[in-house]
Order: structure tokens, then sequence, then C-alpha cells
């Protein structure tokens, strides 16, 4: 089946590093929410530090409060591990 994917990390964070002007954590919360509400489904990519993250935390609530269950990722499952090139620094 294919899939949409939305990933706040990814498509907004580095805009955010880039901005010469930063809106603050409500703006993009707020924009985030906007395409979230769109989808129909939560998986989280246990990447190291995953449950630390305060992003993550809400993006969570977010799907639990519309009465979706979160999907859970192993690295793993995506050929992803420490000796892989574009990963190694984040199992640091």
């Amino acid at each position: 089946a294919e899939h949409a994917v939305y990933s706040p990390l990814t498509m907004t964070h580095p805009i955010d590093v880039r901005m010469q002007h930063d809106p603050g954590s409500a703006f993009w919360v707020a924009l985030d929410e906007r395409f979230m509400g769109f989808c129909d489904r939560i998986l989280v990519l246990k990447l190291p530090g995953w449950d630390a993250s305060s992003g993550v935390a809400h993006e969570i609530e977010f799907f639990k409060s519309r009465g979706i269950e979160v999907e859970w990722a192993e690295p793993s499952d995506f050929g992803i591990n420490r000796d892989h090139p574009d990963f190694a620094e984040a199992f640091r």
C-alpha cells in the first residue's frame, strides 16, 4: 500500500534552522497540527532519543486525542542501524 508521509522533523525543522527570524515553537506546533489533522495514522520510528522528545510526545497525544492508536517501528525495520553511514551519528 502507498502512503503519503508527513514528518515534522524532516519537513519543518530544516526551514526553522535557516530562518532569519525565529517565529517560536507555537508557530511550528500550529503548522504541524494543520498537517497532522489530515493524517489517519501515526508511526513512531524509535530512533535514539524519540522517548525524550517533547515534539514526539505532543504528536502522540495529538493522535491519541483523535482516537488514533500509535504504531511503532524499530530502526532496523528500515535497515537503519549504527553502521548505516546516514544514521551513525544518531546512535552515539
